[in-house]
This record gives C-alpha cells, structure tokens and sequence, in this order.
C-alpha cells in the first residue's frame, strides 16, 4: 500500500500524520504525491506508525531510497592548456 492510500483509507489529513511521524504537512504531501524521496529513517517512521501497512519496499517500487544526489554524481572535467 503507498502512503496516499493508507491517508485516504485511514481519512487523515498529511497534517495529521505529519504531527504522527515528526514531519511537516508539506514534506508528507510531497512523499504521498511522488515529488519527494523519503530518508531511510522517515521511511522507518512510516512504516512504525501504519503498523506496516505502508512498508520500505513501497518506496522502493516507486524507486525511492537514494536521493537524485548520490544517484548521479557526475564529475566534471574541465579542459588544460596545451602542453
């Protein structure tokens, strides 16, 4: 079950289970829309308070767990003057 379905289904409000896993309103509407990746121990939190009903491996379907930033660590190489 991914989280937008565990708030429709339990009638709570992201503000409201923001406040159960010390996050705010907006990071949860964000994780429950896709726009956001949760870190490991938010993920952890959510699964705590929906008792596993929004489990670590339904971010990881969705391709969550590792932030754009470590995903793609790109080096740069700048070109030197002729030698």
């Amino acid at each position: 079950m991914t989280l937008l379905e565990y708030l429709d289904i339990q009638n709570l409000t992201c503000g409201q289970f923001g406040i159960q896993v010390d996050a705010s309103k907006h990071t949860i509407q964000d994780l429950a829309s896709g726009r956001r990746h949760p870190t490991t121990d938010l993920a952890l939190r959510i699964v705590v308070a929906t008792n596993g009903k929004v489990p670590l491996t339904s971010w990881v379907a969705r391709g969550y767990g590792m932030s754009d930033r470590s995903r793609a660590r790109r080096i740069r190489i700048r070109p030197v003057g002729h030698l």
